[in-house]
């Protein structure tokens, strides 16, 4: 009987790590997200210098990006719209670039 108690607490040990880990992988990705937006859109004046050296992987990084937020959302992860929705108009072009419209300030 002690054998299957053992047994039985190993098992929600093995379980509570499991737990554990996968709310804090969910969460390093929240914050690997949002810490790479913040890293392209905080500074208006090198949005597009970035966009330039992604090149032709620009459109792919975008879409990355949208693919992580939907599923971070559709997991029911909590991230404010503002860390994760572009705050300027961007056009992906064809050939894989993408080109930003940064409003001239008042």
């Amino acid at each position: 009987m002690r054998f299957l108690e053992s047994t039985a607490r190993l098992g929600e040990d093995v379980v509570r790590q499991m737990e554990k880990m996968s709310s804090e992988a969910r969460d390093s990705l929240i914050a690997v997200t949002v810490q790479t937006f913040h890293m392209l859109w905080d500074d208006p004046s090198s949005v597009q210098a970035k966009l330039d050296v992604m090149g032709t992987n620009a459109r792919s990084v975008f879409a990355l990006h949208r693919q992580t937020v939907g599923y971070l959302l559709q997991v029911g992860a909590q991230i404010a719209p503002e860390d994760y929705t572009p705050p300027y108009q961007f056009t992906e072009n064809p050939d894989g670039t993408v080109t930003v419209t940064i409003p001239e300030p008042k």
